[in-house]
């Protein structure tokens, strides 16, 4: 097990799984999403489901918070599907939070 908030990271690990053929299993905080992507069985699933397609923001170079935050969490559903909690700590990044929330479902 391993935390990994790098984007392309998680891309690159279900392409890895998808060619290994072997499942993948994500657990986030957000709302404590269970994400399971079965390559075993299902070898031509894309990653993310297919929810995720396009560019994806660095997190080390973002053209801004927010657009790093809408692509992380597009295959969520998008920011709008995300919680209150998560959306108004972006705002809050470098200002009184020194990087990305990881405590979306802790209590408040």
């Amino acid at each position: 097990m391993t935390e990994c908030d790098d984007l392309d990271l998680k891309h690159h690990l279900r392409e890895l799984a998808r060619t290994l053929g072997i499942n993948m299993l994500y657990a986030a905080d957000e709302r404590g999403l269970l994400s399971v992507e079965p390559y075993e069985h299902a070898p031509d699933l894309p990653p993310f489901h297919g929810r995720l397609e396009g560019p994806r923001p660095s997190r080390d170079d973002p053209p801004s918070h927010e657009a790093y935050m809408r692509g992380l969490t597009e295959w969520l559903g998008g920011r709008d599907h995300i919680s209150e909690r998560s959306r108004q700590s972006v705002g809050r990044i470098e200002r009184s939070l020194c990087g990305y929330p990881q405590l979306a479902s802790e209590p408040g």
